[in-house]
């Protein structure tokens, strides 16, 4: 049998994207927030319904976090040198808070929505002063309430930075309770539903944010040739703006394609009597379809299955943080819900035109 990747994205074909590169050619611009970032950066802020000037294009998903952390917090400095951050999640967000100089944190998460909840962020307050930043994550695009981390942020005086990488779906289906004062980081990597290949944005909350955003991306320089602050480049080139311009043209039909697949496996799930079993769109983003087992003996034993099907499959995220082998032996507390996460949940096939034989063939090997 065929072998099912875990992943098979597709982006915007040649002939979508040949009127933007078109447009490039006649341009003769290629990076330097070019008339095609900018276009892109307004047509998100109409999805998203906010105004063009919040939302800051960025050249890969942890760069748009790295601007979002700078814009706020500014880089580490003695006293408030930690980060607080939740050990599921992608390591990219413990790397961008270091990127900014920030020792990093690792808290536990609610069980239930797998996130750092400002509860938990105040206990680890509580047992260390030094922490200067929170960062919660939308795991898997499960998005993150803004009110309850802006409540957190006024009564702790600690900034809040949301990494959202995945979020591009449930962030745009309210973003009035997911958009607001704290910056919210987007991944526009080919993983993500909504992709350019690289790249991502940071919503911020207005003029000043958007600017200190822009320079932390850009050299510093704002309007001028002068470095005013700790800076790198992290800007969007061009051709990943016509990518993702070209990527909003056909976004209803793509979407659509990945509400297809996703109702194939509820109803295989559903027909097993697993469905408790299935984490998917739109709870998350639409390139997840998440298998979550009760035991970690339960998740080795389907891993086998699927292996034995040559059938594709991932922990997404590997291992908790705390576990990795870079952040592995560093003091901290036991993360029990973390760990455990981590094992039991693993990310089954997901492609825009996958076939209802390859879904029945990947829900048979789970069952």
């Amino acid at each position: 049998m065929k072998h099912i990747p875990v992943l098979h994205p597709r982006l915007p074909s040649a002939d979508r994207l040949a009127p933007y590169l078109q447009q490039i050619d006649a341009n003769r611009v290629y990076s330097n927030f070019g008339p095609l970032n900018m276009e892109f950066g307004r047509r998100l802020g109409e999805h998203f319904g906010i105004e063009a000037g919040r939302v800051i294009c960025a050249g890969t998903g942890t760069a748009a976090l790295v601007a979002g952390i700078l814009a706020v917090a500014g880089r580490a400095e003695p006293g408030r040198h930690v980060a607080l951050l939740p050990a599921f999640t992608f390591v990219g967000t413990a790397l961008a808070a270091e990127l900014c100089g920030y020792q990093v944190r690792f808290c536990d998460v609610d069980p239930d929505r797998w996130q750092l909840t400002p509860d938990l962020a105040r206990a680890a307050l509580e047992q260390d002063g030094s922490i200067g930043l929170a960062v919660p994550v939308a795991p898997f695009g499960r998005p993150v309430r803004q009110a309850p981390w802006a409540e957190f942020q006024a009564n702790t005086g600690l900034p809040v930075v949301i990494d959202a990488a995945a979020a591009f779906e449930t962030v745009a289906a309210n973003p009035d309770a997911f958009l607001g004062d704290l910056p919210v980081a987007l991944s526009f990597h080919a993983t993500k539903s909504f992709a350019t290949g690289e790249g991502g944005c940071v919503f911020v909350a207005g003029p000043s944010q958007a600017r200190l955003a822009i320079q932390a991306l850009n050299f510093g320089f704002y309007t001028s040739r002068e470095c005013d602050s700790f800076s790198f480049n992290g800007k969007l080139s061009e051709y990943h703006a016509a990518v993702g311009l070209a990527e909003l043209d056909g976004w209803r039909d793509k979407s659509a394609d990945f509400g297809r697949v996703v109702t194939l496996y509820r109803r295989e799930f559903r027909d097993r009597g697993l469905e408790r079993m299935l984490c998917c769109a739109p709870e998350t983003c639409s390139s997840y379809v998440l298998a979550c087992f009760d035991t970690v003996t339960e998740a080795n034993s389907v891993k086998k299955s699927l292996a034995d099907a040559d059938i594709g499959f991932r922990h997404w995220y590997g291992k908790a943080l705390h576990r990795q082998n870079y952040y592995r032996g560093r003091d901290g507390p036991e993360l029990p819900v973390s760990e455990s996460l981590a094992e039991r949940i693993i990310g089954l096939p997901m492609a825009q035109d996958l076939e209802p034989a390859a879904v029945h063939r990947v829900v048979q090997a789970v069952a």
